[in-house]
């Protein structure tokens, strides 16, 4: 996500601990002949093959067989609610999830046929994926053996700052104020987890981090420079904290240093071999823009993946800041390195998931630096770079580290985009190698709604945008008839108003597939009654053939072109997602999208201050799922006690409110 960083430099905190990484020697990986990984895996496939080493790599040949298959939602500790569908499906079945009590929870079965062969851990009592014959999707399994959909929050901070403010890592949220910050600050960090926890419900819980600041291990400092924890041990406490009340822990890699956008500088990174040609990097997005600031100071470091100096905080403010797609290519060997120690850390505790790159995305450089670069066509993605810094990180977690923790690859375009045309939907042995070699692989994308302030929000106790006609719309028409019109001036939760439309118009494809909605304004009828989502596909359809869409199908458009696909390589979470402007409508069909297609999902994001999106829309601006503290240097330091983070988590109207009572339903 990307945001702009409002600090203050009033108080002072501190923490102390520290990290122990263990080492492994390196695995050969195993593939459809030979395999050393010490698991039992399943390679599933069209065809009958074998296996020869020191696991139990077993090659299933499909054939027809009939499945029953149960479904469960882990919703806590000591709860889950089970629902039995019966179905028919094309492939050998195999029962191999165990409940604690030593009984089948869950009846796995095999991929389907004509798809590839696709490898499977069926490990017991471990997080790990399986192919649910009942709904012929991949899915998540938790360690008791039950198919598993997870619902939690992402949190902010841990992954960004800026140097000039000695915020780095953020300690800018973490604020506590006590005196004693060695004690203080880890008490306020972990109390917001625990209120995520046990206030909220989540079953997971993303941290994101600066991967640089990780490989630096840089020494995490209080508003007086005094030192407060090593990054590892900060990032530790968060994850071990998530881990300790059993819910699942996602390390999101979200940012790094980097140094400045080569073109209209004097950085040169030099060329790159991508689709068959030569190409320079100077003509891309391929480092830090420039165009985030902090009291008007930008966030490039001296160099890309600075880790010189311990003290120093490189790490970039946002995304927008330069962590394309070959900005990461670049510095792929570093990433690569940095991945490799996180997994030997956490390798033996399989409810720690890794994402390996937040948003991947590419751009090309139209001027000099400092400035943002245009966005490229579809048919002009680096599919090849993705699925080779992709297919390097992923060998070096289970070869290198020998670590079987659930990996989760994002989409191009923002993490999205998972290629229809071009990528690996369109062609999966290309574009998702892995699948023949690696078990647990999942697939993120982030969803958002990026038209704003089209319509009434509701600054009171009703939420407007729910039927609003062009909020509930997805803000995909604005009153003067265009899809990225002037904002409504609308009044916001907050006290803020819509002055601003956005960062961009809604993209027909990260819109929701093809569903009639009553309340929406029909431009070519100019009355309300709209069939809602991907307008490419479903504007003009009639509230008939509207209604006869189906979601399960790639035709139905939006994410049920982009990204449901995907299901049939992997399970997908949303780790991203929500509006900005506070509106319901698009988080209200996503929800309901995920429900009905198994999909987990940690809402974006956990976000204390009244600002951070296009300025001018204070809290609604930006999509956080928390009240804001009112002003624009609010943190978490009411979270140095229970009650007083309990007081402040409070959802924000009106999608945090969606999200929040999700989470308590679950």
């Amino acid at each position: 996500m990307t945001y702009v960083e409002i600090v203050t430099n009033s108080e002072t905190v501190t923490v102390s601990g520290t990290f122990t990484a263990t080492t492994t020697t390196a695995a050969t990986s195993p593939t459809t002949g030979t395999s050393s990984v010490d698991s039992t895996q399943t390679a599933l496939s069209t065809s009958t093959s074998s296996s020869t080493g020191t696991t139990n790599q077993t090659g299933v040949s499909t054939g027809t067989a009939s499945a029953t298959g149960t479904t469960s939602k882990t919703t806590s500790n000591t709860g889950s609610t089970t629902t039995t569908a019966t179905s028919t499906s094309t492939g050998t079945t195999a029962t191999t999830g165990v409940s604690d009590g030593g009984e089948a929870t869950f009846t796995e079965g095999t991929y389907p046929t004509g798809t590839g062969q696709v490898l499977l851990d069926t490990t017991p009592n471990t997080w790990r994926t399986a192919w649910d014959p009942a709904t012929k999707r991949y899915v998540f399994v938790s360690p008791d053996g039950n198919n598993t959909v997870l619902q939690g929050v992402s949190m902010t901070g841990l992954e960004t700052g800026t140097r000039e403010t000695k915020s780095g890592a953020g300690f800018w949220l973490y604020l506590s104020g006590q005196g004693n910050e060695t004690t203080n600050a880890p008490k306020v960090l972990t109390t917001v987890v625990d209120t995520l926890v046990q206030n909220w419900k989540t079953d997971v819980v993303r941290i994101p981090i600066c991967g640089s600041a990780w490989t630096q291990d840089y020494m995490v400092q209080d508003w007086g420079g005094s030192k407060v924890s090593d990054y590892k041990s900060w990032v530790d406490l968060a994850v071990q904290h998530v881990r300790s009340q059993g819910k699942v822990a996602i390390l999101d890699m979200h940012l790094w240093a980097i140094a400045k956008m080569s073109k209209g500088t004097n950085v040169q990174r030099g060329t790159f071999v991508s689709n068959g040609q030569t190409r320079n990097y100077s003509d891309y997005e391929d480092g830090c823009t420039g165009m985030n600031k902090v009291n008007g100071i930008d966030s490039c470091a001296p160099k890309d993946w600075y880790t010189d100096d311990a003290n120093t905080w490189e790490c970039a403010i946002a995304n927008a800041d330069g962590a394309t797609l070959h900005s990461a290519y670049y510095n792929k060997d570093s990433i690569n390195a940095m991945w490799t120690d996180v997994a030997n850390h956490y390798k033996t505790d399989s409810g720690v998931w890794f994402e390996l790159f937040n948003e991947p995305y590419t751009r090309k450089a139209v001027t000099p630096f400092p400035s943002f670069g245009a966005n490229e066509a579809e048919k002009d993605y680096s599919w090849d770079l993705w699925t080779q810094i992709m297919s390097q990180w992923i060998a070096s977690i289970r070869d290198t580290a020998q670590a079987k923790n659930i990996i989760i690859v994002n989409g191009l375009d923002w993490a999205y985009s998972f290629g229809p045309q071009y990528g690996p939907l369109a062609f999966p042995d290309q574009f998702l190698p892995w699948k023949t070699k690696y078990a647990n692989i999942a697939y993120g994308f982030h969803p958002y709604q990026h038209g704003a302030c089209c319509g009434q929000i509701g600054a009171g106790d009703t939420d407007l945008s729910a039927t609003d006609p062009y909020e509930s719309g997805y803000c995909a028409y604005y009153p003067d008839n265009t899809v990225y019109g002037k904002a409504s001036g609308a009044a916001l939760p907050g006290g803020a108003s819509c002055i601003q439309n956005g960062y961009a118009a809604s993209q027909d494809k990260k819109m929701p597939p093809c569903h009639w909605v009553a309340t929406a304004y029909n431009p070519a009828t100019k009355t309300n009654g709209l069939c809602g989502g991907d307008r490419s596909v479903c504007s003009a359809l009639s509230q008939t053939a509207c209604n006869a869409m189906d979601w399960n199908s790639p035709k139905s458009g939006g994410w049920s072109t982009y990204v449901l696909p995907m299901n049939q390589f992997g399970p997908l979470i949303a780790t991203e997602f929500g509006t900005f402007d506070c509106s319901s409508a698009f988080v209200k069909t996503l929800l309901k999208y995920a429900t009905e297609n198994q999909i987990s999902y940690t809402a974006w994001a956990l976000w204390p201050q009244d600002s951070g999106g296009p300025g001018g829309l204070g809290a609604c601006g930006y999509p956080s799922v928390m009240t804001p503290v009112p002003g624009t240097t609010g943190d978490f330091r009411q979270c140095f006690d229970s009650a007083g983070c309990t007081s402040l988590v409070q959802p924000q109207r009106w999608a945090g409110k969606l999200i929040f009572s999700d989470l308590m339903s679950q």
